[in-house]
């Protein structure tokens, strides 16, 4: 069974590990409107500090995007860390 990472709008987040190198990977599975979905929005945000796509897979029931891991960069949480609490909102 695999480790959920999180949730968001495209779908949950799974760990994986690559079998080739068994280097750890996110996993987004999902329809294909889904997935096409993520990778549009990836395409639009091409940046250094944004999570990269890696590959796209295709089972016999669905698509799966291997993206790098981004563990512990949920970019609410570092705000919130970066900021007063009191400040977030003012």
């Amino acid at each position: 069974m695999s480790i959920e990472l999180g949730k968001g709008a495209c779908g949950t987040v799974f760990r994986g590990i690559r079998k080739e190198d068994q280097r750890q990977v996110a996993m987004l599975p999902g329809s294909v409107n889904n997935v096409m979905k993520e990778v549009r929005l990836l395409e639009e945000t091409d940046h250094p500090c944004m999570v990269q796509l890696e590959e796209m897979i295709r089972t016999s029931d669905t698509w799966c995007l291997i993206l790098e891991p981004a563990i512990g960069r949920e970019l609410v949480n570092k705000i919130i860390e970066k900021t007063r609490p009191n400040q977030l909102f003012n």
